[in-house]
């Protein structure tokens, strides 16, 4: 029997709760689908989440968090029941109906569905800019993107390697991964779905977006990219590092000494603020 494990991280994301009952009122009914859902909020939505659905499993992260959608990503790939089918989507991301028909009817070994519309590559020094051009059919773009992504549960686990980074590069990063490894990256047409809300990349989030990033470069630069870099018509070997780019701390789970409400801070003196 078909089964898709649905993973949506979302950071601040006021509107979940709707999108999330967006994606699960135009699935089929036909497959069984468990979505993993990721809340990076000021509150905690346990009780709203929980109330809809059972095949819903929720879990809210502090809003100042400093692990990423990588790490919760790793979480739902390797945590949980395996299932046949992954998908991974930003909750932002509006799908057609009967999605899950959809997918599961194009997919095939050594596939990837992945965005949607037709990617034109550029490089901007440090960076891979990506515009998308309208699509009519299915495309081989060999290219991911990170909104939308759909596999096999065993090709998913290509997708952990994508730890060492937190925001920035995962699309390359995970794109240079899947075809060094004899994959093809197809994208939607884009009359099926559309992105309702765009991101402001310069919101601010609670860890380096750059965190990994010039490591990541050295080690896609040091492998054979002929096989992208002739379809996309760049070259690796052109993107700049950032320029002091800084990782975040390696710790990530911490509590504060005056965080103990059961210490009496005013009948008796602190001597010492530890972190532990």
């Amino acid at each position: 029997m078909n089964s898709i494990k649905v993973f949506i991280y979302s950071y601040k994301n006021k509107n979940l709760l709707e999108q999330v009952q967006d994606i699960i009122s135009k699935q089929s009914n036909k497959i069984d689908i468990t979505y993993y859902v990721y809340d990076q909020n000021n509150v905690n939505r346990d009780f709203i989440f929980n109330g809809i659905r059972s095949n819903i499993i929720y879990t809210h992260i502090r809003w100042d968090d400093i692990r990423s959608v990588t790490y919760y990503r790793n979480m739902a790939i390797l945590n949980y029941s395996n299932t046949k089918y992954y998908l991974e989507i930003n909750p932002n991301i509006s799908l057609m109906n009967e999605w899950d028909i959809f997918f599961t009817s194009n997919i095939e070994d050594k596939k990837i569905i992945s965005g949607f519309g037709i990617p034109n590559l550029s490089i901007d020094r440090y960076r891979v800019n990506v515009n998308r051009q309208e699509s009519l059919s299915i495309q081989e773009v060999n290219y991911i993107d990170i909104d939308l992504i759909f596999c096999s549960q065993l090709d998913a686990l290509n997708l952990i390697k994508l730890k060492k980074l937190k925001e920035f590069g995962q699309d390359l990063f995970a794109s240079i991964i899947f075809i060094n490894k004899g994959y093809k990256i197809y994208s939607l047409p884009s009359s099926i779905c559309y992105k309702k809300i765009q991101e402001n990349i310069n919101t601010y989030k609670a860890f380096s977006k750059n965190h990994g990033y010039n490591e990541m470069l050295l080690t896609i630069k040091s492998d054979n990219n002929e096989k992208f870099e002739s379809f996309h018509n760049i070259s690796i070997a052109d993107i700049q590092q950032i320029p002091y780019q800084i990782n975040d701390v390696v710790y990530n789970d911490y509590s504060i000494s005056l965080e103990n409400m059961g210490m009496p801070r005013f009948l008796s003196g602190y001597n010492q603020v530890q972190i532990t």
